[in-house]
């Protein structure tokens, strides 16, 4: 898609009302008396607004892709001889054979694929397999049996248009949801995208960038599997931020992939280690699960505790975004969950009570 192509394609993926806004806000530019241009002489004014420009959609351009849009930006810009030697010399341009991109990608890209990696075998399977329908294809449950029973944070299916992508995406789901999962999140990066999500059937869909923006859709993704249709239309900022967003939000779930507490008839902690509150701000719980210790930090926790000793405690769930709400001072609720292991040689001794266990920080 060439820079003159993208005004009209991104034109056409706004709905009425946003279109009808965008309108009334040229309208609007347009009765405002001129101002001062600020390319004229300007160079690397003009040079940032291009860069800005090309690298929203894309991580690796042509130079002439980046000067084009300078002309599409700042068409009464002149001093294009300054222009190419602020490309030349920007400091964080990475230039190869007439191609370019920026160090601050790279480091985006860098933090994304650290966090895929060390992701690896880090989760438990979405589901059940035999809970596919029989109408997929050979492909299709292949794909969607790949899927089900990865243990890595991050996924990728791959098809061209027609091969049924979005009936195996609809086929794990439902395969998660009768392993006791919950709906995805469903997130595109356009809102054509997600329209088009929604009438799939993954009802809720809404675009990535309203999900960065809004604490309160990421707090509710906690414990959830996130789907992103479209994902090559990512910007690395977009994809660096979610995948920090899906790394950092701290939950424990019984089918979402972090640790497993299950159906409460076989609950897999050993015992406790610790547990105090009322004694001030924030009360914690510690327990014990196979070879790592689990500090459970929070609000009026006494109600979770006794849960554990009753054994009727299924999920917790940290919400670190209600920490010091008020309105909620009667509630129980998680603000942080932290995984670490146990020193050389096991914890030793009663584990009860108040025993203590140094969790490192």
């Amino acid at each position: 898609m060439t820079p003159s192509d993208r005004p009209a394609r991104q034109r056409a993926e706004l709905n009425p009302d946003e279109t009808r806004k965008l309108d009334d806000l040229v309208r609007s530019a347009r009765t405002q008396l001129p101002r001062e241009q600020w390319s004229h002489g300007n160079a690397q004014t003009v040079l940032e607004a291009a860069l800005r420009h090309v690298y929203e959609r894309s991580s690796v351009v042509r130079e002439g892709s980046v000067l084009g849009a300078a002309l599409e930006l700042h068409p009464d810009f002149y001093r294009w001889r300054e222009l190419r030697h602020a490309l030349e010399t920007h400091p964080e341009s990475i230039r190869k054979d007439g191609e370019m991109t920026l160090r601050m990608i790279r480091r985006e890209e860098t933090a994304t694929v650290q966090r895929v990696l060390t992701g690896r075998n880090q989760r438990f399977p979405m589901g059940d397999a035999n809970h596919l329908p029989s109408t997929l294809t050979a492909g299709q449950r292949n794909a969607a049996h790949a899927i089900l029973g990865s243990r890595d944070f991050m996924s990728v299916l791959i098809g061209d248009a027609g091969t049924g992508k979005t009936t195996v995406l609809t086929a794990i789901e439902g395969a998660h949801l009768a392993a006791g999962g919950r709906r995805f999140v469903s997130l595109a990066p356009t809102t054509r995208a997600r329209d088009a999500m929604v009438e799939s059937g993954f009802d809720g869909a809404d675009t990535v960038q309203r999900f960065l923006v809004s604490a309160a859709m990421q707090a509710e993704a906690a414990g959830r599997v996130v789907l992103v249709d479209e994902a090559g239309l990512l910007s690395t900022q977009q994809l660096d931020q979610l995948t920090k967003v899906a790394h950092e939000v701290a939950h424990v779930d019984p089918i979402a992939n972090k640790v497993i507490f299950t159906d409460g008839r076989e609950l897999p902690w050993q015992h406790y280690v610790e547990a105090r509150w009322e004694y001030g701000e924030p009360d914690l719980v510690k327990i014990e699960i196979g070879g790592w210790v689990v500090g459970i930090r929070g609000h009026n926790l006494g109600p979770l505790f006794l849960a554990m000793e009753d054994h009727t405690l299924t999920r917790v769930r940290a919400q670190p975004a209600l920490d010091g709400d008020r309105e909620r001072e009667v509630d129980t609720f998680v603000i942080e969950l932290r995984f670490t292991k146990p020193p050389a040689g096991g914890l030793g001794g009663k584990r009860g009570g108040q025993s203590e266990f140094d969790l490192g920080g």
